[in-house]
This record gives C-alpha cells, sequence and structure tokens, in this order.
C-alpha cells in the first residue's frame, strides 16, 4: 500500500495527493502547536492547585496556574470585594481564556473533512481518466490509462482518508484537553469565590 501511494504522487492524482499532504501538514503543524501549549507549557497540577484554593494564600493560587490562561482568570478573581464583583471580574476574562485555549482547534477538524473531500474528488477525477481510456482504439493505451485511473482513484482515496482520520483524531484529543482545562479553570473560580468570600 505505501508503495501505490508513494506511486500516486506522479501519477494522473498527483494534483490531489499534493493537496492532501498540504492538508496533512496543516494539521499536524496546528496539532503539535496546540499539544505543545495546552499539554507541555500551560500544564496545571489540578491537586496542587485545589491545595492552595483551600488553605493557601492568593499568590500560592496564582502560583498554581501561572504559565496557563487561567492566570488572567483567576488574578481576576482577587480584585474586588464582595463575591459578586470578583465573579463579574472573572466573567469577563473567561471569554478571552476559552478563546485563547481553543485558538485554530476548529481548524483541525475543517482540515480532516477537506482531506476526505480533496480524497473523494480525487477519486472522482481517477473514475474520470479510466473511463476515459476506454474510448482509445490502442489495447495497449486503454489499458494502461484504464489501470492508471483506477490506481489514482483508489490511492488519493486512502491518502485522503488517512489524513483525514488522523486530523479528527488530533481535533478530538486537543478539543478534549480545552474542555479539561476549561471545566479546571470553572471549578477553581468557583472554590476562590467561596473560600475567599
Amino acid at each position: 500500500m505505501i508503495n501505490a501511494l508513494v506511486t500516486a504522487f506522479s501519477g494522473p492524482g498527483a494534483p490531489f495527493m499534493y493537496a492532501i499532504t498540504a492538508v496533512g501538514a496543516f494539521s499536524l503543524t496546528v496539532g503539535l502547536e496546540r499539544f505543545w501549549m495546552l499539554v507541555i507549557r500551560w500544564k496545571i497540577n489540578a491537586v496542587k492547585l485545589f491545595d492552595a484554593l483551600e488553605v493557601g494564600t492568593e499568590t500560592e493560587i496564582l502560583a498554581c496556574v501561572q504559565h496557563s490562561p487561567l492566570h488572567t482568570m483567576l488574578s481576576a478573581g482577587t480584585r474586588g470585594e464582595t463575591t459578586e464583583e470578583r465573579w463579574r471580574a472573572m466573567g469577563s476574562e473567561a471569554g478571552w481564556v476559552e478563546h485563547t485555549l481553543s485558538r485554530r482547534v476548529g481548524a483541525l477538524a475543517s482540515a480532516g473533512n477537506i482531506a476526505t473531500m480533496l480524497g473523494l474528488l480525487g477519486t472522482v477525477y481517477g473514475l474520470i481518466v479510466a473511463f476515459g481510456g476506454m474510448t482509445d482504439t490502442a489495447t495497449a493505451t486503454r489499458a494502461v490509462q484504464i489501470s492508471e485511473g483506477i490506481a489514482s482513484a483508489m490511492s488519493t482515496t486512502a491518502w485522503g482518508l488517512i489524513v483525514g482520520i488522523a486530523s479528527l483524531t488530533l481535533h478530538a484529543f486537543i478539543e478534549g484537553q480545552v474542555r479539561s482545562m476549561l471545566a479546571l479553570g470553572e471549578t477553581a473560580a468557583a472554590r476562590m469565590v467561596r473560600t475567599r468570600s
């Protein structure tokens, strides 16, 4: 199968193979960047954070989320005298936090769908080439064109599905990380307001 995919980059479906590869490269780039930010750079020790929320100072709480977008929201919660003022301050930052965490995540799902559609478009093109070969008068030419068209159709389908499935899997994982961090932020904000009231 790998040999067939490599060969398809020089066959009639080559433009589709290269387009799918470009979409895959985009997906991989976005996925790696979001993975780095969400899983490594912005990683939060939830146990340490919740311990600080129960018995620690505001400085200790903020130190637990120092490198994360949640720092902006929780630090807003330290400003204000009443519970309502704290909630309002954190609520005003929540939209920015969500935007920062989920930046470009939707593009992964789009890339998965585009790769699949390009694969199907390559399939249609390969079949057009194959059926176009049936009108050739020379038997040898007809056989070559039909086989090239069908090979191109199957290869672009396979490559589009491989890239599409990988992109959608990456999207599901990254989106799960975003949801998890947002849930952690909401819980931390609620505990912070409750324990500091």
